[in-house]
C-alpha cells in the first residue's frame, strides 16, 4: 500500500477551479485511479486524494472536515475498526475534547492531517517533515494556498514559474533546500513538529503556528546498555506501529544496516517477502538474498528496466515535485506492476539520509563532492546564495 497521497487548500475565489486541481493530482503516474474528493467553505476550496489503503477515508460531520495524508496512527489504536474513515474520525473525536496536545504526542508516522471548519484549517504536521506541507503567497503577499503537493501549491499561487535560483541550484548540488524555502520564491514549507492555524476572523486571514515537539537533549544522558535497551524497544514499537491494522508487510531489503534493522522490526507473522530492485547481478543483490535466507523471509528480486533512471527524472517530477526528486534515487517513489499482492511496503530509505547525509558540515560535503570535481563550483554558489538570502552577511560565513 503506498502511504502516497495530496491534498490543496485555497483561500477564495481566485486561483485552480476544482476540476482542474483533481485532474492535476489524478493525472499522475501511478495515481490515476486514487479517489479525489472536494469541499466547499465560505473562505474557499479543499481538494484531497487519498491515501490508498482502508482506514483512510475523509470525515465530514457536524460541519468539521478532517483527512490526513501519509500513514499517520494514533498510537495504541487500531482505527481500520471504526471504519473507512476510522483514523479521520478518531481525530475529530480527540480533537473535539479539546487537549490538542494529547492529539499531538499521540501521532505517529510519516503524515500531515488537516482539519477544516466553516471560519479555519487547522494542520497537523510530522515530527520531522517527512511528508512536507507547502503555503504559497501571491506576488501581492496574499496567502492563497496550502497542500503537500509543491508544483500544485505553486500553480494557485501563481508562482508556477517563479523559480528561487537559490534553491535550485542546491537541488542540483546537494539535493537539499535549506528550510523553509523551496523552488519558488513566494512558497515556503510548513515547520515540521507543529499545529499550523489558518483562522478567517471578520474577512481576514489570520495564520499562526505552534511547536508541540522539538528534538532536546536530556538532563542525563543514559548508559550505553541503557540506550540499547531504549532503542531496541523503540524500533520493535514502531514495527508494531506501522504494520497495525495490515496482515502482508513487505521490506525493501539491500542487505545494508538500514534496511536489515527495518526487517527485523516487523512482527514476523506480518512480514510477507522483502523486495530487491535491482540493476543487474551484484554485491548488493547477493546481500539482500543472503539476509531474506538467514531471516527464513521469502525474496523477491525486481527488476529496473535499463533505460529506468533516463526516465526517472521527469517521472518522478510529476508525482512529487521537484523539493523531493532527489528521494527518488534509492526507488523511494517507485510504483511498479511486478510488486508483490501486499498491504504494505516499509522501507529505510532516508535512513542514511537523516542519520549521516542532512547533518554533514559543509566542509565535509565540499570533501565528498570534490571527488567529482564540484568542490569549488560548490564554494561559489554558497557565496551566491549567502548573498541572496542574507545580504552582508558574507564575510561571517566564509572567508574571502
Amino acid at each position: 500500500m503506498s502511504t502516497l497521497a495530496d491534498f490543496i487548500i485555497q483561500f477564495g475565489k481566485t486561483g485552480l477551479s476544482v476540476e482542474a486541481a483533481g485532474a492535476c493530482l489524478r493525472e499522475r503516474s501511478g495515481m490515476e485511479h486514487r479517489t479525489v474528493d472536494s469541499w466547499q467553505f465560505p473562505w474557499g476550496t479543499v481538494v484531497h486524494q487519498r491515501p490508498n489503503g482502508y482506514g483512510y477515508g475523509a470525515y465530514h460531520c457536524d460541519a468539521m472536515l478532517c483527512f490526513a495524508v501519509g500513514r499517520p496512527r494514533l498510537v495504541g489504536l487500531r482505527h481500520e475498526d471504526l471504519g473507512d474513515a476510522g483514523f479521520a474520525r478518531a481525530a475529530v473525536n480527540a480533537l473535539r475534547k479539546g487537549n490538542t496536545a494529547e492529539l499531538c504526542r499521540s501521532l505517529t508516522g510519516i503524515f500531515a492531517v488537516v482539519f477544516g471548519t466553516e471560519d479555519s484549517i487547522f494542520i497537523i504536521t510530522d515530527r520531522l517533515g517527512a511528508y512536507p506541507v507547502y503555503v504559497g503567497q501571491s506576488a501581492g503577499d496574499i496567502t492563497c494556498a496550502v497542500g503537500s503537493y509543491p508544483e500544485l501549491v505553486a500553480a494557485a499561487a501563481g508562482r508556477q514559474s517563479d523559480y528561487d535560483l537559490v534553491s535550485l541550484g542546491e537541488v542540483l548540488l546537494s539535493g537539499e533546500i535549506t528550510f523553509p524555502f523551496t523552488t519558488r520564491r513566494g512558497m515556503c514549507e510548513l515547520a515540521p513538529g507543529s499545529t499550523h492555524d489558518f483562522r478567517f476572523v471578520e474577512g481576514s486571514l489570520a495564520r499562526s503556528s505552534e511547536l508541540y515537539w522539538e528534538p532536546r537533549e536530556p538532563a542525563r544522558w543514559p548508559s550505553l546498555n541503557e540506550s540499547r535497551a531504549k532503542l531496541r524497544q523503540g524500533l520493535l514499537n514502531a514495527g508494531a506501529d506501522v504494520s497495525r491494522g495490515v496482515n502482508r508487510v513487505a521490506v525493501t531489503l539491500s542487505g545494508g544496516s538500514d534496511s536489515r534493522t527495518v526487517l527485523s522490526c516487523i512482527p514476523r507473522e506480518k512480514l510477507a517477502c522483502a523486495i530487491t530492485f535491482a540493476d543487474w547481478e551484484n554485491a548488493e543483490l547477493t546481500a539482500a538474498r543472503k539476509v531474506a535466507h538467514a531471516a527464513s523471509v521469502p525474496h523477491v528480486a525486481i527488476w529496473r528496466h535499463p533505460d529506468f533512471y533516463a526516465h526517472l527524472p521527469m517521472r518522478e517530477l510529476s508525482l512529487r515535485g521537484i523539493e523531493q526528486l532527489p528521494l527518488s534515487g534509492h526507488g523511494y517513489l517507485v510504483h511498479d506492476s511486478n510488486i508483490p499482492d501486499v498491504d504494505l511496503i516499509v522501507s529505510g530509505a532516508g535512513s542514511d539520509s537523516i542519520l549521516k547525509a542532512c547533518w554533514l558540515p559543509f566542509s565535509t560535503k565540499q570533501l565528498v563532492l570534490s571527488r567529482f570535481g564540484f568542490r569549488q563550483l560548490v564554494v561559489q554558489w554558497h557565496r551566491y546564495a549567502v548573498q541572496q538570502r542574507c545580504p552582508g552577511a558574507i564575510h561571517r560565513v566564509l572567508k574571502p
